[in-house]
């Protein structure tokens, strides 16, 4: 289907004004648009260009659902591919893509979904979407040096003490009240072996990536305690001092523990990418 060249019904209209108005048809609810009704492409050697226009239209929205669905297969699976594809149609509409990139195109789909009248039964759906998101996001994450072990215990445990610890790039932290990892396991299960409660059964989800390679895991109170205070800024001694691990006597042992467990799943950045393990000035940059 060509443009057809000088046929638009504004005179003088720029290539952009042009473009504009096709991605406002394209996004439109109508059956036909004003691209069709004004000329702007030249008839084709058979059919029409209203046909032509919407086997077009069609397919621009059949293929940001395709590119939105690969993210989210977890959503997808628990609503059914008629009800997901309609789910497509309204966030397309609500929210059309704003990047020239369509792996982005569902990126707003989390904070879409809390609005979306799916809600109604499905109230985890946006949780769940987060989740998804997140591992799309630590995929396409920049690239980093993770911390090991070996540098913790190469450095002096009072100066490590005080030092804030970095989160890589790919690392995410989600709180939810809703059980995300039966909900996204159930993607790969038939229907009659998908049964899971609901109500009281909330999640702490650590999200990470290791070589390239995105993973989640479900975390206790002690690690996410640990991600948080990265996340703030604070300091392994401040969160001992805040009572974070209880004022026993194993409360240093239980961060240490908690410590090397997110350590080993690659969620913070090397000493060496902060500087704090040669007495440089430490970074409290929160990624």
């Amino acid at each position: 289907m060509r443009a057809a060249r000088g046929a638009d019904s504004s005179p003088g209209a720029s290539v952009r004004e042009i473009q504009l108005r096709v991605l406002a048809a394209l996004r439109s609810p109508g059956e036909i648009a004003d691209p069709v009704e004004s000329g702007l492409f030249l008839a084709p050697p058979a059919g029409s260009i209203e046909r032509r226009w919407a086997i077009y239209r069609n397919a621009y929205t059949v293929r940001l659902a395709e590119a939105i669905e690969s993210d989210y297969p977890a959503v997808a699976r628990i609503t059914g591919a008629h009800v997901f594809a309609e789910l497509c149609h309204r966030f397309l509409t609500a929210c059309p893509p704003y990047s020239y990139d369509i792996g982005r195109a569902g990126e707003r789909l989390p904070d879409y979904l809390q609005s979306d009248p799916l809600a109604t039964d499905l109230p985890f759906l946006s949780d769940l979407a987060r989740l998804e998101l997140a591992l799309v996001q630590a995929m396409v994450s920049p690239d980093h040096e993770p911390l090991r072990w070996g540098e913790v215990e190469a450095m002096p445990a009072e100066r490590f003490a005080e030092t804030p610890q970095s989160l890589a790039p790919a690392t995410i932290l989600l709180d939810s009240p809703w059980p995300l990892a039966a909900l996204w396991l159930a993607k790969d299960q038939p229907d009659h072996a998908v049964d899971i409660p609901l109500a009281g059964h909330p999640s702490v989800i650590l999200v990470t990536r290791q070589a390239l390679e995105p993973r989640w895991r479900s975390i206790d109170a002690d690690e996410r305690a640990i991600v948080r205070g990265a996340q703030e800024g604070v300091s392994p001694a401040s969160l001992l001092q805040r009572g974070v691990f209880g004022h026993a006597a194993d409360a240093s042992l239980r961060l240490v523990r908690a410590l090397q467990r997110v350590v080993s799943y690659g969620a913070f950045r090397s000493l060496r990418h902060s500087g704090a393990a040669d007495g440089a000035p430490l970074s409290k940059e929160v990624p």
